[in-house]
Parts: structure tokens; sequence; C-alpha cells
């Protein structure tokens, strides 16, 4: 018997993330209603081992999980760069300035240091987001293994992605 959403908070998913497992699968995982998926898939005995249907449960955990850092790690590359940018063109603005224009010296210096800032933030993102994306490439070649060990859990997932 499966798992309801209730019973496993593993299978409650985030409804705008949706990722792709191997071009053998073809199947949406992390979609709208992934517990739908595993639910017809374990009723129809084709995934009758205990252990396949944990293991599909954990992966598909992992993947959300994943997913959704990976997200959040891109939005704050994109909220880095856009925040480097704007110093980056309030300092050049700043340095088009005439000397005889009176200005605060410290202005010119906050952008710098916000500019600098920005660019450490963003190393950090970039290792992040690398670290992430071959987090995300270990779990699809995990659901591609555990496709290719149960053949019963491949067709009952080509045939539901199919339909």
């Amino acid at each position: 018997m499966c798992e309801t959403p209730e019973q496993n908070p593993h299978s409650a998913r985030d409804k705008n993330s949706s990722s792709e497992v191997g071009e053998s699968a073809g199947l949406c995982l992390t979609g709208d209603r992934p517990e739908f998926f595993l639910n017809l898939i374990c009723s129809k005995s084709g995934m009758g081992s205990e252990i396949n249907k944990e293991a599909f449960l954990e992966l598909q955990g992992r993947l959300v999980e994943t997913t959704t850092k990976l997200k959040q790690v891109q939005m704050q590359v994109r909220n880095k760069e856009v925040e480097k940018k704007r110093a980056f063109l309030t300092l050049e603005e700043l340095n088009s300035l005439s000397e005889n224009t009176n200005t605060y010296k410290s202005v010119a210096k906050e952008q710098k240091t916000k500019t600098d800032e920005c660019d450490a933030a963003l190393a950090t993102l970039q290792g992040s987001k690398e670290y992430l994306e071959r987090q995300m490439k270990e779990v699809e070649s995990s659901f591609r293994e555990l496709l290719q060990q149960s053949p019963a859990l491949a067709r009952q997932v080509m045939a539901m992605s199919v339909s």
C-alpha cells in the first residue's frame, strides 16, 4: 500500500517546481501531483518492493529540495547582479561629474565598497550554484539507475508520461 501526502511529508511538493528526470523517464516528478504518480505506480504492483518505494520517495524529496535551493540561489545571483550594476552606474555618474561639483566623498567610497561586496557574494553564490547543479545531476542519475534496476517501474513511469 502506498503512502498518502499526509502520511509522508516528502510527498507534499512545491507546485512551481518541475524537473525532468532524464530522457529515459520523461516524467515530471516534482510537478503538480507527484504523489499521484507514486500512488499509481504502487497500486499497479509494478513497484512492489518496499525498498524501491522508499528510494523513489527519498529521491523525489531530494530533487524537490535541490530544485528549490537552486531557484533561491539563482534569484540571489540576479539580485546581487542588479545591486552591483546600480552601484557601478552610480559610481560612473559620480566620476563623470566635474571637479568643482560638490559631492560627498563617502558616497563614491560606499558605491565602490558595495561593488566589491557584490563581487565577493557573487563568487560565493556561483560556487553554491555549481554545487547544487552537481547535486541535481546526481539525483537525476540515481533516478535513472532506479528505473534501470526496476524494469516494471520504468514501464509504468513511461506509460504514465505518454498518457
